[in-house]
């Protein structure tokens, strides 16, 4: 066990402290050299999960992407007091040290993750001899797809509103091996290319993936598995702007619907000591993240003041989202608690009591099958059949009736993005690729800002020796 431990920190913590562009070639300072790491199966297994504990940190996915950070700039969030810590996020205040230097963690650690990822995948030249095939091909296609998840993000984050379907604009580097050379700041176009060939590369390597077989069972939605590809590609192509591959990409995922089933109502009713909140069946990859619980106590707890909690607050905002109860987003997962605060608050992320029966604990979606459904609608050419996708949501979220406009499809698929991802982050980078300037608030009913606002600035590590 001491082994292993040792193994991870050596390879999250090789560049913990560099920017970047600042990637050296560092040697281990103890006997613990990479010939030991990777000489079987378990050496390689620690190192990957090394990057998926990294990424499910605070800094990144278990807090900021997900819970707090990119939620709170796509207004979710009741936040109007002077004495809030999170009141400079709604207002987008990039010039704010704290809200700066946050973002300034979040792409160092992204770069870190993607560095260790490189190291990775270019010991599979030499050490691979030491796995069977089969092992090779899905941990360095996990690896793959994983550096294509967190370049995406990036491209996402700092990149800039994609206007064209071949977008020339300068946004990130990329980094494809550990080294001193200092990457540019690529055109977006060309680092969607490479982002969608390490898609291909990490789909081809899991062709024989045992999610094939398990679906969301036996862990596989914990990790980077050939349908959370799958589902990636349709993400990165609708974002490019390819509504006809996109849409491809969704038909290939929702036909795995079996797979990952509709969580039931009875699921998150009926068993009162472990509820299923995440909708776990669904999600096609998600991190382990160890702080959730403790995240929650700090963030959504109703015990917590007005200042401090994130929630929607006395707005009518939720009420105005929700048409009905029977939505068991709304009944289930925004609760009037019995004490604490006098409003709804978001229990998605509380635990339960019966722990050792529950399959979810600790789950930060990423990556859910509702959101294939979405993309399906919003690529249809003819909105009548777009529409078939929101209500098949629709009908397994609680509602009985189904949507009979197709005029008003752009309006349901948004209303969808804001229902579904309440605490993962996904509705700024909606807004973002919809190049939305007014949007609804939870503090001030609606809220309006510029499309430069959506690329957030460079960190000062960045910009000062480039």
């Amino acid at each position: 066990m001491i082994f292993k431990k040792k193994i991870t920190i050596l390879l999250l913590s090789v560049l913990a402290l560099s920017s970047c562009k600042k990637w050296l070639e560092v040697q281990p300072e103890d006997k613990f050299t990479e010939d030991m790491i990777y000489k079987n199966e378990q050496g390689f297994l620690s190192a990957l999960n090394g990057v998926y504990i990294k990424m499910a940190e605070n800094n990144l996915y278990g807090a900021n992407l997900t819970m707090t950070t990119l939620d709170l700039f796509a207004q979710r969030y009741y936040s109007t007091s002077s004495n809030s810590k999170w009141r400079e996020y709604p207002t987008l205040n990039y010039g704010d040290n704290g809200v700066r230097g946050n973002l300034e963690s979040i792409w160092e650690s992204m770069y870190v993750c993607i560095a260790n990822l490189n190291r990775y995948v270019g010991n599979f030249d030499i050490y691979g001899k030491n796995l069977q095939p089969e092992v090779e091909k899905s941990y360095k296609g996990q690896a793959l797809a994983l550096r294509a998840f967190l370049h995406f993000d990036l491209l996402r984050m700092w990149g800039p509103v994609y206007n064209s379907v071949d977008s020339t604009a300068p946004s990130i580097p990329v980094y494809t091996k550990v080294g001193e050379t200092i990457s540019d700041f690529m055109p977006a176009n060309q680092v969607i290319d490479f982002i969608l060939k390490d898609i291909q590369d990490a789909e081809e390597l899991l062709t024989n993936d045992s999610v094939k077989i398990n679906g969301y069972k036996n862990g596989s939605n914990f990790r980077m598995n050939l349908y959370a590809v799958n589902a990636l590609k349709a993400r990165v192509l609708l974002y490019r702007g390819d509504k006809t591959g996109a849409l491809a990409a969704a038909k290939e995922v929702i036909a795995l619907q079996t797979k990952f089933p509709w969580v039931t109502r009875a699921a998150i009713t009926s068993n009162r000591d472990y509820p299923d909140r995440v909708f776990g069946t669904e999600v096609l990859f998600g991190l382990y993240a160890r702080n959730m619980y403790t995240n929650y106590n700090s963030f959504f707890n109703p015990e917590n003041t007005t200042d401090n909690i994130l929630a929607a607050g006395p707005s009518t905002y939720l009420e105005s989202l929700f048409e009905s109860q029977a939505d068991y987003r709304y009944s289930q997962l925004w609760l009037l608690p019995s004490s604490g605060v006098n409003f709804r608050t978001l229990y998605k992320y509380s635990d339960v009591t019966n722990k050792s029966a529950y399959l979810f604990r600790f789950m930060a979606p990423l990556i859910r099958m509702s959101e294939m459904y979405m993309i399906a609608a919003e690529c249809e050419p003819d909105p009548v059949e777009g529409l078939k996708y929101i209500n098949l949501i629709r009908a397994n979220r609680g509602y009985d009736a189904d949507l009979t406009n197709a005029a008003n499809l752009e309006t349901e698929i948004r209303k969808e993005y804001m229902k579904e991802f309440a605490g993962e982050g996904q509705l700024w980078f909606f807004y973002k690729r919809k190049k939305l300037t007014s949007v609804a608030s939870a503090s001030s009913g609606t809220v309006s800002y510029s499309l430069s606002k959506y690329v957030f600035p460079l960190p000062d590590s960045e910009t000062s020796s480039r």
